[in-house]
């Protein structure tokens, strides 16, 4: 990337995000078709590929965004930022499940 701010387009960035949007896009797609049986915790067989396939699916698009724009730019902060966000709400609600648990016994 050439440091006279003009902006040209990643061609193998392109490719590489393309491929995780279909990627992403097939498993969502075929994860329609696994039987849905829930089990105790009301966790079925399809919500560990729904997650991999909406991952993908959203890493080709962000990818795909700075190909086009581009290239990365400071945008490390809003990313440790959602990162963040994320890990605690996963956390809190792991914290939550596990204390509602305890109390049903």
């Amino acid at each position: 990337m050439s440091t006279t701010g003009a902006r040209s387009i990643h061609p193998a960035e392109v490719a590489i995000s393309l491929v995780l949007l279909s990627i992403g896009s097939f498993v969502i797609y075929e994860t329609q078709g696994i039987a849905e049986t829930q089990g105790y915790s009301q966790v079925g067989p399809r919500l560990f590929p729904y997650i991999i396939g909406t991952g993908l699916t959203l890493c080709g698009a962000v990818l795909g965004w700075h190909a086009i724009a581009g290239g990365w730019r400071a945008s490390a902060r809003w990313i440790a930022a959602l990162i963040s966000v994320l890990a605690r709400s996963s956390v809190s609600r792991s914290n939550d499940s596990f204390h509602s648990s305890r109390r049903c016994r």
